[in-house]
């Protein structure tokens, strides 16, 4: 598991975001610029995305259950 702090998002838009390595390791990455100018502590950011990937580390243990796409719930296995 890692942390990755650069200066701005490989996404445009995404403050912090985790993803898999070419390893297949579990990797979060977050854009101190992107953050700031979001409103954003880093900190949180990084934080929030974290516990997302305790949670989820392979980012394939939930979906999302709506009749609408937009109303929901959110299903781990």
């Amino acid at each position: 598991m890692g942390l990755v702090i650069e200066d701005d998002s490989s996404y445009p838009g995404a403050v912090c975001y985790h993803t898999l390595t070419d390893e297949g390791l579990p990797e979060v990455r977050v854009a101190i610029r992107d953050a700031k100018q979001a409103g954003w502590e880093w900190t949180m950011a990084a934080s929030h995305d974290l516990l997302e990937m305790l949670a989820n580390p392979r980012l394939d243990l939930s979906i999302f259950d709506s009749a609408d796409g937009r109303k929901g719930r959110l299903i781990y296995s």
